[in-house]
């Protein structure tokens, strides 16, 4: 984790030190999942509105259903999108708090915790011991029962700022943040499962600070401040490799990369390869998965592949894609193959 000025760069690693994803936070723009008190300024027929969550932004947002707001009116809001040049941020009204652990998903006036595992004795343990948070709470899919203490720890924290979000919204309706979110370098750590002894390096006493306050909750093996860590290299190194369009696999199938109208495409080249077209995109599959997941792609992602693999075959390219993407740090829905043969995913912002 690097930090010059007001932009912090993550480079975070794989145990055979190859590199798995890059992600970048602006200090200057709020995080994604920031809460605010927010301002509806116009109203629209489709159950939508315009909305001012700083002094100086508009987002867009969705209202609730059968939700009486007019312009004006003030609610919560959470940011889920910054936006671009062309389109504005877009936000959620109410608002979660996720943990590395469990997610708080909303008030009640008991605890109500909703937990997909088939071990009844961690569930029933899980709702004792946090009996006392009133809450929705989602205890999420990566949590085990040799997690417990992590999960009362974390939930303390995450009620802990559900009821400061409560006092402010009860004490005042200016638009104002009124919760930080989450850095994109904290959600990095959050939803990656880190090895044994992971190193966590960064150059910045603020930063640091903050991962020593998770380093119990999270499990954070080794964390190490050196203000004068250099990246240089690695960020130049970096930037090469996302100017480049044409790369080759192991097996020398070349994979061309371009933009057409902001959708991302991938045509897999396999005129010198001796492979079987089964093969050649089984073997490619890995190779696109880690340009995606490295370049950060987001929206509607096509991939060429080469045709005439047959039904049996396409339906091992989407569950492979699947698992693959079960690794990434953002949500990826692989959508299947096109009526054109060009297998379709969309992957969320991250």
């Amino acid at each position: 984790m690097h930090r010059q000025d007001s932009d912090i760069t993550t480079f975070v690693y794989g145990s055979n030190n190859t590199l798995r994803f890059v992600v970048t936070d602006n200090l200057g723009t709020p995080n994604i999942e920031s809460i605010f008190i927010s301002k509806i300024t116009r109203v629209n027929a489709n159950n939508s509105a315009f909305i001012q969550y700083t002094d100086n932004d508009i987002g867009f947002i969705n209202l609730p259903k059968k939700a009486n707001y007019q312009n004006g009116s003030t609610l919560i809001t959470q940011l889920t999108w910054h936006g671009n040049d062309s389109k504005q941020a877009k936000l959620r009204s109410e608002y979660t708090l996720v943990g590395k652990y469990i997610i708080y998903q909303g008030s009640s006036n008991k605890c109500q915790i909703i937990n997909k595992s088939t071990d009844s004795e961690f569930t029933n343990t899980l709702q004792n011991k946090l009996n006392h948070l009133t809450g929705q709470w989602i205890v999420r899919s990566a949590s085990k029962s040799s997690h417990l203490e992590n999960i009362y720890l974390e939930a303390d924290k995450l009620a802990n700022i559900a009821k400061h979000i409560s006092d402010i919204t009860n004490s005042s309706s200016s638009v104002q943040q009124i919760h930080n979110g989450t850095a994109n370098y904290l959600r990095v750590i959050r939803e990656l499962n880190l090895t044994d002894n992971c190193e966590i390096i960064n150059n910045d006493s603020s930063i640091n600070q903050e991962l020593i306050e998770l380093q119990d909750i999270w499990e954070l093996d080794a964390i190490t401040y050196d203000p004068h860590l250099d990246i240089t290299h690695e960020l130049v190194s970096y930037q090469k490799y996302c100017g480049q369009n044409i790369f080759t696999t192991t097996n020398d199938i070349k994979i061309e990369y371009g933009v057409i109208a902001g959708i991302h495409i991938f045509d897999i080249n396999s005129n010198n390869s001796k492979l079987s077209n089964a093969q050649i995109n089984n073997t490619c599959l890995d190779e696109i998965y880690r340009q995606i997941a490295l370049r950060n792609l987001y929206g509607i992602i096509l991939i060429d592949i080469i045709k005439d693999s047959g039904k049996t075959e396409e339906t091992k390219l989407i569950n492979k894609l699947t698992t693959l993407f079960k690794n990434d740090i953002s949500y990826t829905k692989v959508l299947g193959i096109t009526n054109g043969g060009l297998l379709e995913l969309i992957r969320n912002k991250y």
